[in-house]
């Protein structure tokens, strides 16, 4: 959500027609009907709850006034694999590790529902026009510090800004 906040306001974008924004680690209700845009970090955390996304879901329970509720679904069948939208659209938002994106080839249903797959390389805050952050409050002083060159601090925090 920083990275959305520092780039737009909620107005923009639901301008162009995003009507809900979630986040990824609160419970959503289903909409079949409706495709699902996913900004994510490449995390193992951030994939598991993706592929959750996309579990078998229980077809909801039909109800009529004068009968009792039916359930759609057959006694001792498996719940069809329809996850909780008609199709993802997932957009990360820094390189993707190998063994994160196995785990997530292990999501068949997931794998089938999505239509764009895309890396954005946003791990930055635009905090002006012309300005930026990489919000690393320590990487000052682990590239400029007087010992820093010593203890290989600031080889790995250029290594770390530069995967960014």
């Amino acid at each position: 959500m920083r990275v959305i906040g520092a780039a737009c306001r909620a107005s923009e974008i639901t301008e162009d027609g995003i009507t809900h924004i979630e986040k990824l680690e609160l419970a959503r209700q289903p909409i079949p009907d409706m495709e699902a845009v996913y900004l994510i970090s490449p995390t193992s955390e951030s994939i598991k709850l993706l592929c959750a996304d996309w579990k078998a879901q229980p077809i909801p329970e039909e109800t009529d006034k004068k009968k009792k509720p039916k359930n759609k679904q057959p006694p001792g069948q498996k719940p069809p694999e329809v996850g909780l939208y008609a199709a993802a659209h997932v957009y990360v938002i820094s390189p993707i590790s190998e063994e994160v994106m196995f785990a997530m080839k292990q999501s068949p249903v997931l794998l089938k529902k999505i239509k764009t797959f895309k890396l954005l390389h946003l791990e930055f805050l635009a905090s002006e026009s012309q300005g930026f952050t990489l919000d690393m409050d320590d990487a000052l002083a682990r590239l400029y510090a007087p010992d820093s060159l010593d203890s290989g601090d600031k080889a790995a925090c250029e290594a770390a800004v530069a995967a960014r």
